[in-house]
């Protein structure tokens, strides 16, 4: 056990910090994804709306993320590695968005949307789990208070970037690939701030 029982361990704060760049760009992208998906091409019905395109976009990351959690979950219990799922996680979401710029139809983008979804779905359980990990039974919930409330502001804060200052004044590339600097960041903090060993079963 920690020998603080009542201090917050430092790599938890290095784990909420690095959310911040992550959510950011999270933020950006539900702002731009909807306005990319409404200017493609749709093979499968023709004159598709926009509006249309927008929610096929939208949900099918959103479906994608909640039905990979609780799978993505088991497995990094079952395998004990989740500092590994959260990185994985993170490059691949990275590469996703260095390809959304060169998707020329609503179906590849969409696919793509599904990876990026189960991508995500993978670092959830596994960073909820960290933080568990990370914190005392007597500090739980303000640790939790701490990550809960850096991840909402930098989503916020990411939504009126992509829309107060982006949007107009930028191609749709530019901020796909900010949102990838931003989520490499995230993973470089963990893979250098967060000790691997720290957050297994029997650790603390």
């Amino acid at each position: 056990m920690k020998e603080n029982q009542h201090s917050i361990d430092r790599q938890l704060y290095i784990l909420s910090f690095s959310k911040i760049f992550k959510d950011l760009a999270t933020g950006m992208l539900l702002f731009f994804i909807p306005l990319y998906a409404a200017r493609l091409d749709a093979g499968i019905i023709a004159e598709m709306p926009a509006v249309l395109k927008a929610g096929i976009a939208t949900a099918a990351f959103g479906i994608a993320n909640s039905l990979s959690q609780p799978l993505m979950g088991r497995l990094s219990d079952r395998l004990n590695r989740r500092k590994d799922f959260l990185v994985v996680g993170y490059v691949i979401y990275t590469l996703l968005c260095l390809s959304y710029p060169y998707t020329s139809s609503l179906e590849s983008l969409t696919v793509l949307r599904v990876i990026q979804g189960i991508a995500i779905g993978a670092t959830v359980p596994a960073i909820v789990a960290m933080v568990t990990h990370l914190s005392t039974s007597s500090m739980r919930g303000r640790a939790i208070g701490i990550y809960s409330s850096l991840r909402g502001f930098a989503f916020g804060i990411g939504f009126i970037i992509a829309g107060g200052i982006l949007a107009g004044y930028v191609s749709f590339g530019t901020p796909f690939h900010i949102c990838a600097i931003l989520i490499l960041a995230s993973g470089f903090l963990i893979m250098k701030g967060i000790r691997t060993e720290t957050c297994q079963e029997g650790a603390l």
